[in-house]
């Protein structure tokens, strides 16, 4: 589980990251070269970091008596780690999803709609696009500057376009299944919808 939730995180972050990175390794022995990774880079690094620690965190505490109470403390950290690397991008599963509880379903939910990263091999709306559209709503600028950087207007201004017409066409065919398979929890419904739309594949 540990070998495939790490392949899914390096197929996840997207080939300009991971060249960048190990651009950077190299640079390691050339102490004249000054080493700086891109913006890119690090909305990527952060953003995964951040996403993958939650997810492990949220399922692990959801899951702990339900379906990880076989498990061992390890047992329980591994497979928690499992699910939340391979539920942005791979869509493995190591647990029974139709038996998780609701809350778990819905931090999947979450993870899977935010995805991986561009120019990677993995779906959702990339985590780039969630980070540009979470600092500027929280910090209401229309100018979003990080690390001495700044994030053209234009690039604000498409990540909230994506996200809106991404939640608008997910919404369109959760309320198409409700009618077609109206036997089924609604939850069950969006988690089918965003398994589908972001090419994820796990499904309950």
């Amino acid at each position: 589980q540990i070998i495939i939730a790490v392949l899914a995180i390096l197929g996840g972050i997207g080939f300009p990251v991971l060249k960048d990175i190990f651009s950077d390794s190299r640079k390691r022995f050339l102490p004249s070269v000054k080493r700086r990774w891109s913006l890119n880079t690090r909305i990527v690094v952060f953003t995964s970091c951040f996403l993958i620690v939650l997810g492990t965190v949220l399922f692990m505490v959801f899951e702990w008596n339900h379906s990880l109470q076989e498990h061992s403390l390890g047992g329980k950290i591994v497979v928690s780690f499992f699910q939340s690397a391979s539920s942005r991008t791979a869509g493995f599963n190591s647990v029974d999803f139709g038996q998780v509880l609701n809350p778990t379903l819905l931090l999947l939910i979450i993870l899977m709609f935010i995805g991986a990263s561009p120019a990677s091999t993995g779906g959702g709306v990339k985590t780039t696009t969630f980070f540009v559209s979470a600092i500027n709503t929280v910090r209401g600028k229309q100018r979003v500057n990080i690390e001495h950087s700044q994030i053209p207007d234009s690039t604000i201004f498409r990540a909230m376009t994506i996200l809106l017409f991404s939640m608008l066409f997910v919404t369109i065919g959760t309320i198409v299944l409700t009618f077609t398979d109206s036997s089924h929890d609604l939850i069950e419904l969006v988690f089918e919808e965003i398994s589908a739309f972001t090419t994820t594949g796990l499904s309950t």
